[in-house]
C-alpha cells in the first residue's frame, strides 16, 4: 500500500461537499459547493507529500484498494466579531479518517476545538496555536 501511495495522487472533477443530516444537523442535506483548493498549494510539493505522508499512516491503520480524499481550506474570518464555534457546528464527519491541520493563525482570539465521542458527553477542548499543529483522528473502527 506504501509503494502505491508513494506512486502517485489523482486529481478528481471539483464537485460539492454532501453530509447526511445524521452527521451534520446544522448544513447536513445540503449541496454545499466549498472553493477548490488554490492551484499554488495544489502543485505545490509540500502538499503532495502532506497528502501521501498522512494516507501512509492510514494506510497502516486501515488498508483498501483506492483512498478517496477530499480537502478543504477552511479560512475563518473573525474580523467582524468573535465566533463561539466554527463554521460547521457539532457535527459527525462520516468518513474513517480526519486530519485537520492548522497553517497559520493572525489576530485571533478563540478558535476552539472541541472532539467529543458519538457515544457519550466525553471529549476533548483545545486551541490549535502553534503553525502546522494537526489533529488526526479515526473516526471508525
Amino acid at each position: 500500500m506504501q509503494t502505491r501511495l508513494r506512486a502517485w495522487l489523482e486529481a478528481v472533477p471539483h464537485r460539492p461537499h454532501w453530509q447526511p443530516t445524521s452527521y451534520n444537523a446544522l448544513h447536513g442535506g445540503l449541496t454545499r459547493w466549498f472553493e477548490p483548493v488554490e492551484p499554488a498549494v495544489v502543485s505545490a510539493p509540500a502538499w503532495r507529500q502532506l497528502l501521501r505522508s498522512i494516507g501512509e499512516l492510514f494506510a497502516q491503520l486501515r488498508a483498501v484498494p483506492r483512498w478517496f480524499i477530499e480537502a478543504h481550506q477552511f479560512r475563518i474570518d473573525t474580523a467582524t466579531g468573535h465566533r463561539p464555534f466554527d463554521a460547521e457546528g457539532a457535527h459527525r464527519d462520516g468518513v474513517d479518517f480526519v486530519a485537520v491541520i492548522l497553517v497559520t493563525r493572525r489576530n485571533i482570539l478563540g478558535g476552539e476545538t472541541r472532539v467529543f465521542d458519538a457515544r457519550g458527553a466525553s471529549g476533548v477542548r483545545f486551541t490549535m496555536q502553534e503553525p502546522w499543529s494537526m489533529l488526526m483522528m479515526m473516526t471508525r473502527a
